[in-house]
């Protein structure tokens, strides 16, 4: 249940999403692509990295401050796989639920789709 609970979050499924699609990335190049706000960000990947679907590495260049690096693990991958086969079965469920109504030739999907042909 905490999987369920932590990717209800707002931005969970985005960052796993951008972690599996880009590979490995730091803090900075993240919050770029999700343009959220940096303490939100910062306490998402905690969550997700408590509940073992990424992890982190710190690399220290120049004295600088460290830049931590997030990469899904096994888990956040099968998580997020998981989340793309039910997106499928979605659409696919929202793609063929169109009918056709008397000789208007009106056809007539979900709330958001309506299309008239002449």
């Amino acid at each position: 249940m905490r999987i369920l609970k932590i990717i209800s979050k707002a931005y969970a499924i985005s960052v796993l999403d951008l972690l599996y699609k880009k590979g490995e990335m730091y803090f900075g190049e993240i919050l770029k692509d999700l343009k959220i706000h940096k303490s939100n960000l910062s306490k998402l990947l905690s969550e997700l990295e408590e509940c073992e679907l990424i992890e982190s590495r710190e690399v220290r260049v120049n004295k600088r401050f460290p830049k931590k690096y997030y990469k899904l693990t096994d888990k956040g991958i099968k998580t997020i796989k998981l989340c793309h086969e039910l997106e499928k079965i979605e659409k696919k469920n929202m793609s063929s639920s169109f009918i056709t109504i008397g000789n208007n030739n009106i056809i007539i999907g979900n709330a958001n789709h309506i299309t008239l042909k002449k």
